[in-house]
């Protein structure tokens, strides 16, 4: 008895996001990657390219207000109570009421 196996195949992407170079990149989009035979797509990097851009915007929101994000501007942030969530704050406060000694 012999199954067909195939291997998974993975392809990585970059987004450079680099203007002198944009007509040098290109990406495919989830389709293209399937329709290549690919089983998986990595695109790991965005994310934290994402987030140092929210980081380097905001920097320089409140560099220009005295260290405040004015409520003008104040889409670019979450809400505290959302940031708490994301973290798990309300269940590591759960935990700590249920497992907590002195």
């Amino acid at each position: 008895m012999s199954a067909e196996t195939t291997t998974p195949m993975i392809l990585a992407q970059v987004q450079l996001n680099d203007p002198d170079n944009a007509d040098q990149q290109w990406l495919y989009d989830l389709s293209d990657i399937y329709s290549m035979g690919y089983n998986f797509a990595l695109m790991g990097v965005t994310a934290i390219q994402a987030q140092v851009r929210a980081l380097e915007v905001t920097a320089a929101c409140m560099m220009e207000n005295q260290g405040l994000v004015p409520l003008a501007d104040a889409d670019i942030l979450s809400s505290f109570s959302n940031v708490n969530a994301v973290l798990g704050l309300p269940e590591l406060e759960d935990f700590e009421r249920e497992y907590y000694c002195e």
